[in-house]
């Protein structure tokens, strides 16, 4: 994707009308992974295949990145690793 692409979305596009996309695509997202962990249990589970599911995971995924860089959201590695670390001590005090 270029910044020419881009700009042709945000010229046109709010920066409300383009949160609301990434809350519906958030939306998706979250059920696409609902029946991927309802595959994975084997719980009412879907009769679509484990692989069209994931596809679709990285699809609804896709969008959301896509959705967050147009309104220049991006991750913070600090963030993500003082998260990461925590949660690893976390795992490690409940198997002690």
């Amino acid at each position: 994707m270029t910044d020419i692409n881009e700009s042709k979305i945000t010229s046109k596009l709010s920066d409300e009308i383009l949160i609301d996309q990434m809350i519906e695509e958030c939306s998706e997202l979250i059920h696409a992974l609902s029946k991927l962990s309802r595959k994975l249990r084997g719980e009412n589970p879907t009769p679509i295949d484990i692989e069209s599911i994931r596809n679709n995971v990285i699809e609804e995924f896709s969008d959301v990145i896509l959705c967050s860089k147009l309104l220049y959201i991006y991750p913070d590695n600090d963030i993500m690793l003082k998260k990461l670390k925590r949660w690893i001590e976390r795992l490690c005090e409940t198997n002690q």
